[in-house]
């Protein structure tokens, strides 16, 4: 095709059958143009062949035109003399060699300039593959850079876990010390006890001294059958007065009446209690009533208080409270007075003088003498199927001691017992130690009352606590970490936080810095929630902090209460995404087994759950950690039950001091 248009271009100016010439050569230069256009591989080389090329005949050309006016000078000098023609053509002869030196020179140049080109070329081949290798080995740099800083921050939490770890054992270590002291302590005394008796048995007293001792006996024995026969014989005129008197006041001996019955003696031992109690004023009776009275007054007054200084706010921030404490059966955090009367008030609400409060009081557990209160039928979805009931069963109305007291020995003799009880459940376990004075009709009674107490008092951390782990929502580790909660930051305070002058006080801002560094996993929400229940003022002023952490079963701290319901509410948010994350995870038909390799991968990429010590998944699979591999199966519902109990939880959201010094950027305002 370039061929043809070079023939027809050559026509078309009437160039086919001439000699060589510029415009034939023009022609032909754009034709080569175009072939090195549709060849890009040689465009380089080609190029450069057509520029030595038009160097060369633009040069000829030049000195084509250069030697015109030479030979037309010549031909007139030819004309006007032959004797010009000599020396002309002498002359001529040296400029055309000159010319052709500088031709050779040119054509020596452009073989330099071509070895010159052929080794840049070679030269930029081999420096591309050179940056090909580069940029390979950097991207392969950079990645193993990544690989190494994520094991450095993998090593430096496992760094942090592991000084923490070592805090704990040291502190265990020096109370093992101490209980070795005691114990020497103990063995010390038992051995003077022993040597003590050694002696007297090396100084016994002679065979006269114990017939002597005989006789003092036997004259004992019968002087104490004599006062026995006098004693008879009072007590035969106590029953004759019993009678007498149960003729008087109209009660009889039966096992009714015998339990109503008001004993004569002893009398109780009445102390004036702060200024509460008048103790040579009113009979015992009356005075038992105005104690109970007053008892009542106080915590219902001191628990209304408390809420309208942050209790309520708490509580109804918190999503476990709203979740699991809202229920019929609850007590309410605070009464008004229209609502009970041992607030002051009548029913128009005004202010109720002592002796009509007293009758009214009196009258109130007349009633409830006579009304047996029962118990509605508990046959809602989250009630454990042990404590389910249709019909109505005797309240035996639990106080908060008792409940509390038997959780925690059931807590902690679950702890005793090991890993493998840990994971049962904790309602059977109610069901299983039930007092032994309990009678075995009464056990299941008992049990249903003991769970409605739970809920009756649900409003109270250490209850909802209970309540929680009674339906399978927490583990036994997290409610003995919620009920040492306040009691641990109280501990690190006065060690790490006390004052010169011997003092529990401390501004408020040291106050809140302290918690932010005992507690660093709090979210910022939970933090801008539990300054409101600090107390009033500006950020240097000076708190008890021993007051504010101030731990009761009955008197409830706004601050403790809230950090306690915080716990609960973190606690319950890691467990459900536990559950959920480990649920995803899950293999077979039902989705009932999970392995390693995944949970592995899955709690990786995790920032809490990657904190999970590997031997605590070794636990959880029932297996050693040299045995853990990526195929190593177990139910879904055994791993969770095992995991819960680890020390993820602890670690998170237990108060301890880093080992590092806090973020001396993190500020929020207190005020």
């Amino acid at each position: 095709m370039i061929m043809s248009r070079i023939e027809e271009e050559l026509e078309l100016q009437g160039l086919q059958d001439l000699t060589p010439s510029l415009e034939r050569v023009r022609v032909f230069s754009s034709a080569f143009s175009e072939v090195i256009d549709k060849l890009p591989s040689y465009r380089a080389l080609l190029l450069a062949v057509q520029k030595e090329y038009d160097g060369l005949i633009a040069r000829q050309s030049a000195e084509l035109n250069t030697a015109a006016p030479t030979e037309a000078r010549l031909r007139t000098m030819k004309a006007a003399s032959l004797s010009y023609v000599g020396e002309s053509m002498a002359w001529f002869q040296i400029e055309i060699a000159e010319l052709r030196k500088k031709l050779k020179e040119a054509e020596d140049e452009i073989a330099r300039l071509k070895g010159e080109i052929v080794e840049h070329v070679n030269q930029k081949e081999e420096l591309e593959n050179d940056t090909e290798m580069a940029k390979f080995m950097s991207k392969e740099s950079h990645s193993q850079n990544m690989d190494i800083l994520k094991h450095m921050d993998r090593m430096e939490k496992q760094l942090e876990l592991l000084r923490k770890q070592e805090k704990e054992a040291q502190g265990q270590m020096n109370v093992l010390q101490q209980r070795v002291k005691e114990k020497d302590g103990r063995i010390f005394t038992v051995e003077e006890q022993l040597q003590s008796e050694r002696n007297k048995v090396a100084n016994m007293v002679p065979k006269e001294e114990l017939l002597a001792a005989k006789e003092e006996c036997r004259v004992t024995e019968q002087k104490l059958e004599e006062l026995d026969e006098s004693f008879q014989a009072k007590q035969r005129d106590y029953m004759s007065i019993v009678e007498a008197y149960t003729q008087l006041s109209g009660q009889g001996m039966d096992d009714s009446m015998m339990a109503e019955a008001r004993p004569l003696t002893p009398r109780p031992h009445w102390f004036h209690c702060r200024g509460l109690l008048d103790p040579d004023y009113q009979h015992t009776v009356d005075k038992a009533e105005n104690s109970q009275e007053m008892l009542q007054h106080m915590l219902l007054l001191s628990r209304t208080l408390l809420s309208a200084y942050g209790l309520s706010v708490a509580a109804n921030k918190s999503q476990v409270f709203e979740q699991h404490a809202k229920h019929p059966l609850t007590l309410p955090m605070a009464v008004t007075p229209a609502d009970d009367s041992t607030m002051g008030g009548d029913e128009d609400g005004e202010v109720a003088s002592p002796e009509s409060r007293r009758e009214k009081w009196r009258s109130v557990q007349k009633f409830m003498a006579e009304v047996e209160e029962f118990l509605p039928s508990d046959l809602e979805q989250d009630t454990p199927q042990v404590f389910k009931h249709s019909e109505q069963v005797k309240d035996l109305k639990f106080s908060r001691r008792r409940v509390s007291d038997f959780m925690e020995n059931l807590v902690q003799q679950r702890h005793k017992h090991g890993l493998s009880n840990l994971t049962g459940n904790f309602a059977q376990f109610i069901m299983e130690n039930i007092p032994e004075e309990v009678p075995e009709e009464e056990k299941k009674l008992w049990a249903i009352n003991m769970y409605a107490a739970l809920r009756r008092y649900a409003g109270e951390p250490d209850f909802l606590a209970y309540l929680l782990l009674v339906k399978g929502k927490l583990s036994d580790r997290v409610v003995r970490d919620n009920r040492r909660f306040c009691s641990e930051l109280l501990k690190i305070f006065i060690n790490h936080f006390e004052v010169s002058d011997g003092t529990h006080n401390i501004t408020k801002q040291k106050f809140f810095y302290g918690l932010r560094e005992v507690l660093p996993n709090k979210e910022k929400e939970m933090w801008q929630d539990l300054v409101t229940y600090f107390p009033a003022g500006g950020a240097e002023l000076l708190v008890n902090y021993e007051w504010l952490l101030f731990d009761d079963l009955y008197v409830l701290s706004p601050i403790v209460y809230a950090l306690r319901l915080q716990h609960l509410e973190e606690a319950i948010g890691l467990t459900n995404r536990l559950e959920e994350l480990v649920r995803g995870c899950a293999e077979g038909r039902k989705g009932d087994t999970v392995t390693y390799g995944a949970v592995e991968e899955a709690f990786r990429d995790d920032d809490q759950f990657s904190l999970i010590h590997a031997e605590d998944l070794a636990r959880a699979f029932d297996t050693h950690v040299t045995d853990l591999h990526s195929g190593t199966k177990i139910e879904v519902e055994k791993f969770l039950s095992v995991l819960k109990q680890g020390d993820i939880f602890h670690l998170l959201y237990f108060p301890s001091l880093a080992s590092d010094e806090g973020d001396p950027t993190a500020q929020e305002d207190i005020t």
